[in-house]
């Protein structure tokens, strides 16, 4: 329909105002199709050509596959599966996604999950992203909340073990861990270049760190390499006083004198 180079930005604007003066005219709605380029779909934008095709439009749609990347493939659990997502609206709200299934023919869309049932997706996100960000620390990956290559909900759904769940799904459980305070945001890096990214944020409940089969005779064996490296001086201080409580009330708990090699200053802490 379009006989000229999709890159030439006049040609561009002149075309898709022909189709605008045709809609008005005809009191109706005109639908282009386009297939994205490489670029487009490595991107997730689904752009191809000039930026005039974007610009120029009232909204833009994009109908693309579930995949996820395993290193450098990229696997399709389910070849059925569609994700249909409003990259553009000038009158509406955009990033609104609707999941499709090829039936009989046509793509039919998904219900909704409601109630318990969105609940439990909601659980389900949460728990696939914690799962995802620890997997990714202990890796020496990091991932940010702002975008960009490393967005955490971009490379969570991509991922083998996402069990699902998709960018949107993941963006709305990280704001919701956020907010929560089960994640946050850190910065790293010299003044000029300050790079952020999202860490877990260690509870502070002893029982998150204690071993119940440990040595009750040292108190280091209650602490785990885990936990220091998800918190910071003063929640360390604050989950360690905690955890003597919790010994105290569970019986007697001793604590050695490191200067003393022969254990003769041994002090009784607490007492049932």
């Amino acid at each position: 329909m379009y006989p000229a180079n999709e890159n030439d930005r006049a040609k561009v604007r002149q075309f898709v105002g022909i189709l605008r003066g045709l809609a008005l005219k005809r009191k109706c709605a005109v639908v282009l199709l386009s297939h994205p380029s490489l670029t487009g779909l490595n991107s997730g934008t689904g752009t191809s050509g000039s930026t005039a095709w974007n610009n120029s439009v009232r909204s833009r749609l994009y109908l693309e596959r579930v995949t996820m990347k395993d290193g450098q493939h990229t696997l399709e659990n389910d070849p059925d599966a569609r994700i249909l997502s409003n990259k553009k609206a000038n009158y509406s709200r955009t990033g609104t996604e609707i999941r499709l299934k090829w039936e009989a023919g046509v793509f039919v869309a998904e219900a909704k999950p409601t109630g318990l049932d969105a609940l439990a997706a909601g659980a389900t996100a949460e728990r696939v992203f914690l799962k995802l960000l620890d997997a990714y620390a202990a890796q020496g990956r990091r991932v940010n909340a702002s975008g960009g290559k490393t967005y955490a909900p971009k490379e969570f759904a991509e991922h083998p073990e996402s069990e699902g769940v998709t960018k949107r799904a993941f963006k709305a459980a990280m704001n919701r861990l956020l907010g929560e305070g089960k994640v946050r945001i850190c910065q790293d890096g010299p003044p000029s270049r300050r790079v952020s990214f999202l860490k877990v944020v260690c509870p502070l409940t002893p029982c998150s760190f204690v071993d119940p089969s440990a040595d009750f005779s040292s108190l280091s064996t209650f602490l785990q390499p885990a936990f220091f490296a998800h918190s910071s001086p003063f929640l360390f201080l604050v989950a360690l006083k905690a955890l003597l409580r919790t010994l105290c009330k569970a019986g007697s708990f001793y604590v050695t004198d490191p200067m003393d090699p022969t254990n003769k200053n041994v002090q009784l802490m607490c007492e049932r």
